[in-house]
């Protein structure tokens, strides 16, 4: 028999997954066409000629062996010397790992800190995996509660929430779900706290929509902010690539034992059976250098579904970044309304798997005309709620 620990958490598998699967079953049955599916975050702009191109000279150089664990030293470098530019702190190729994407990332950084019971506080609204990924590493998750009107958690909630066993705080900038972007200010109230404390606590910033925000919002270096900050990115989203999964860590010299925590990464990057970020895609980047694509379709359709939502008298969070809403559910119960949704078509996620029960999320990574095809159901659902 298989673990049973294992077993337990299938059975309570992302909510995102499950209605990613309805929609397929509702596909089949009514037609694509027919169904509005906002559940899951898959970048559908179509990748840049100018990535092309690399990447088909990346495959046609046949350069396919291993390398340093880390990754190659030049890309290293290359993404070192953007961290040091944007945060004014000393990162180094040292410092740099090329992962398999953020979730590889994270994973290798927390089982680079924590022991067996130690604390990673984590904020509502929460990606649900991170819960996954403090059980890898035999860490406690502990969520911390938000002001529902932004999104930003409470300060109370946060001091409450440190102890002696805290060893890592993880903020999604932007945030996935809510879109919020936590700004300097924030950075400066969680330094101000953290600076209270005999021990060190990590600070990691989860950065996969960090190039997806808008009306000229900007995502502060959290190494500026935090000595002992340690940057996640992945490119899956800014390159419409979430399958190729490619990503770093970044850290600077400036942060708590700085050389065990460099070797460390590496050694779980390979110990996690990773060994390596994938050659072809190091190689494609080195070759893109500060390339970045134009994403600005994203505040369109962001400003399309908002102003439906909204319009339509949802209680709704206008987000700052990333491409999800986090609107209130129409009814106490999000996943009873995830439902009722579902048989108007409609898919979306209950928002209690990101820790936060009566609120819903729409991806809104879809083609315009997803949107307007959605507006008679998304008039049928809340008519549903006003009858």
């Amino acid at each position: 028999m298989i673990s049973q620990a294992v077993l337990e958490k299938n059975r309570g598998s992302s909510m995102i997954r499950q209605m990613f699967e309805q929609g397929q079953v509702l596909r089949n049955k009514y037609g694509a066409d027919n169904v509005y599916d906002f559940s899951l975050g898959n970048p559908d702009l179509p990748v840049s000629a100018q990535l092309t191109a690399a990447l088909i000279a990346s495959a046609q150089e046949g350069r396919h062996g291993y390398m340093n664990n880390a990754g190659y030293p030049e890309l290293r470098a290359m993404i070192a010397g953007r961290e040091q530019q944007r945060s004014g702190r000393p990162v180094t190729e040292q410092g740099v790992v090329m992962t398999v994407g953020a979730a590889g990332a994270l994973n290798i950084i927390l089982k680079s800190l924590c022991n067996p019971g130690d604390e990673v506080m984590i904020l509502k609204p929460y990606f649900s995996e991170y819960l996954r990924y403090c059980e890898n590493c035999a860490a406690t998750a502990v969520p911390v509660d938000c002001d529902p009107d932004n999104f930003l958690p409470l300060t109370s909630a946060m001091e409450q929430a440190l102890s002696p066993k805290t060893k890592a705080i993880i903020i999604n900038n932007p945030n996935n779900p809510a879109g919020v972007v936590y700004d300097a200010a924030f950075y400066e109230q969680l330094a101000a706290l953290l600076s209270r404390l005999k021990q060190p606590v990590y600070v990691i910033s989860d950065e996969p929509y960090a190039q997806i925000v808008y009306d000229r919002t900007t995502v502060p270096s959290l190494l500026r902010y935090f000595p002992n900050g340690i940057v996640a990115y992945s490119w899956s989203k800014s390159l419409s690539i979430p399958g190729e999964r490619i990503g770093y860590v970044a850290v600077s010299e400036d942060c708590a034992d700085y050389e065990d925590l460099c070797q460390a990464l590496v050694f779980c990057n390979r110990s996690l059976g990773f060994v390596n970020a994938p050659a072809i895609w190091q190689q494609t980047l080195l070759k893109l250098g500060d390339y970045q694509p134009d994403l600005t379709i994203y505040q369109q359709r962001r400003d399309l579904l908002y102003s439906l939502l909204t319009g339509l008298g949802w209680d709704c969070y206008k987000p700052e970044g990333a491409f999800y809403l986090f609107p209130r559910s129409l009814e106490a119960d999000d996943q009873a309304f995830a439902q009722a949704a579902a048989e108007e078509h409609i898919l979306l996620v209950p928002g209690r798997g990101f820790g936060m029960p009566g609120y819903v999320r729409l991806a809104y990574c879809v083609d315009e005309a997803v949107i307007h095809r959605a507006e008679k159901a998304f008039h049928r659902l809340t008519e549903r709620y006003r009858s």
